[in-house]
């Protein structure tokens, strides 16, 4: 996964290097890949379920993770405190 690198100053701008070109981060095989893989093993390791269940956790798993990262890396993505994204969707459409 490649991902454009933000100031730290949080501004929301994207870091460039000395030739004005984009700064891009990829996190394939570091710590935080692994952290989510035991953050799976922890979370489902001792729970027995289905196949249609374990799928629905790992849909909710993923949205979650994703949601987190576009909070943390993505500039000007809105904070709004929960994964809830369709009750989102219903209030801006009154």
């Amino acid at each position: 996964m490649y991902t454009k690198k933000l100031r730290d100053d949080g501004s929301g701008l994207v870091k460039t290097n000395k030739f004005g070109m984009d700064e891009i981060e990829c996190c394939r095989g570091t710590n935080r890949v692994e952290a989510f893989h035991k953050n799976l093993n922890n979370t489902f390791g001792s729970w027995h379920v289905g196949v249609g269940m374990t799928e629905v956790l790992l849909a909710e798993r993923r949205h979650r993770h994703n949601h987190n990262t576009s909070e943390r890396r993505r500039a000007g993505f809105p904070r709004i405190g929960h994964y809830d994204t369709w009750l989102v969707d219903s209030l801006q459409s009154l």
